[in-house]
């Protein structure tokens, strides 16, 4: 059975977690582990390990801002990956913020990208588990970023509020995060693929 317990800046649970965090994701997708932990201290985040034993499996990093949790972060070490760890994870996080809307960004699907079947492969993997393709896309510089639901979807508005709560206003106006509808982002696409 999967144990949760909160990373704190200086501890085990963090060196494993940052270990993990500059393995598992981009550098472009990764904000400063520093900010991370200090942010970590704020009531609206939960920075979570979850452990298996005394086994490190995964980490995730959430911010909640009313009625709505964003998975800004989620990793499962690994060598514990395609052990149903992810789907346990997926489980508790829904237990512990039952009643919210929960959302993530995952790297955009349908694209000529290197990790392309990976992307495929963990998109199925969150609608395996509930969640659902909102009707917008997030954009953050030159990404682009599918964004999944599970529960009501937030309007976009909403989901904005979440980043400007956790960012600080200075940070979010640096890094300008937009939601588009997807059928603004599909014409961008077609457009882009016919010039």
């Amino acid at each position: 059975m999967l144990q949760i317990r909160t990373v704190r800046k200086n501890s085990r649970k963090a060196e494993l977690a940052d270990r993990l965090y500059q393995k598992a994701f981009p550098e472009r997708e990764r904000i400063p582990m520093s900010f991370l932990l200090r942010k970590a201290k704020k009531d609206f985040v939960d920075f979570l390990a979850f452990y298996d034993a005394d086994d490190f499996i995964g980490f995730a990093y959430m911010i909640s801002h009313n009625d709505i949790t964003f998975v800004q972060y989620l990793a499962i070490d690994p060598a514990h990956r395609s052990k149903g760890y992810g789907g346990a994870v997926l489980s508790l996080i829904s237990e512990k913020y039952r009643g919210n809307r929960l959302v993530l960004n995952i790297e955009e699907t349908g694209v000529a990208a290197e990790n392309a079947d990976q992307r495929a492969k963990r998109k199925r993997f969150y609608l395996n588990h509930g969640y659902r393709n909102a009707q917008y896309r997030m954009v953050h510089g030159a990404e682009s970023y599918e964004v999944l639901v599970k529960g009501d979807e937030p309007i976009p508005y909403e989901f904005l509020r979440v980043f400007k709560i956790h960012m600080g206003f200075l940070m979010y106006l640096f890094f300008k995060p937009k939601l588009i509808p997807i059928n603004a982002v599909s014409a961008m696409t077609r457009t882009r693929t016919t010039l």
